[in-house]
């Protein structure tokens, strides 16, 4: 039964660390970028995200955004 015990611990401890590592590749939420310097500084923000699955809006709808280009994404 102890071995039953350490082995489900063990599972646990694993399972919550591979979420976590899958939450810090994935970002779920919705972006919206009104500024250059947010695209800029999304590497610096978000440094282990290499896929966004909710939506993301360049400008946010402003005709006057500074936005010139997506390179920091």
């Amino acid at each position: 039964m102890n071995n039953f015990k350490a082995n489900l611990f063990i599972l646990a401890i694993l399972l919550i660390f591979l979420q976590k590592a899958h939450s810090q590749q994935c970002l779920s939420e919705s972006l919206t970028f009104t500024t250059q310097g947010q695209i800029d500084s999304f590497s610096l923000n978000y440094p282990d995200v290499t896929s966004i699955e909710g939506d993301v809006e360049i400008g946010g709808g402003l005709s006057n955004s500074d936005i010139t280009n997506i390179f920091g994404l």
